[in-house]
């Protein structure tokens, strides 16, 4: 069978309205994990992803294996949601799913923030340069009229 774009895209939010649908069960088995994690912060913290042909399932969390342990267990009742729909007919059948990976611990921190602290630096070192600027300006002038 060969998929065209139409079919591919629709397979993509096949999983896509899964996933979503599957949100408040995750979210309870998070805050089993982490008791002061609320909804909202849960919601926020969430990301599913496109990228081409897959989705990426990510969540943030201080301690990387809760956030790894979250995002297991959300796939795979992902995964047995979409076949549960799929015998209900409440999915299409062509939708097919493999999981190329599971959640791993990550070996270094990832900075979600990068382009906002990036931003920030830039803004930094423009008020400071603009700071010794009009300081070594006024501070040359004094040294002059002194003379």
């Amino acid at each position: 069978m060969i998929f065209t774009q139409y079919d591919e895209d629709l397979a993509l939010q096949v999983i896509e309205r899964v996933l979503l649908s599957t949100l408040e069960e995750a979210s309870m088995f998070a805050q089993s994990l982490d008791s002061e994690l609320d909804q909202h912060t849960f919601l926020e913290d969430k990301q599913i992803q496109r990228y081409l042909g897959r989705w990426q399932l990510r969540y943030r969390h201080r301690k990387p294996e809760i956030a790894q342990a979250i995002v297991n267990y959300w796939i795979e009742i992902g995964m047995q949601s979409l076949a549960e729909a799929q015998e209900a007919g409440k999915a299409e059948s062509f939708v097919i799913i493999d999981l190329v990976s599971m959640a791993d611990l990550p070996e270094k921190p990832i900075y979600h923030t990068r382009p906002s602290l990036t931003l920030a630096g830039t803004l930094v070192g423009f008020v400071i340069g603009i700071i010794l600027v009009d300081f070594k300006t006024n501070f040359l002038k004094q040294g002059d009229g002194k003379n």
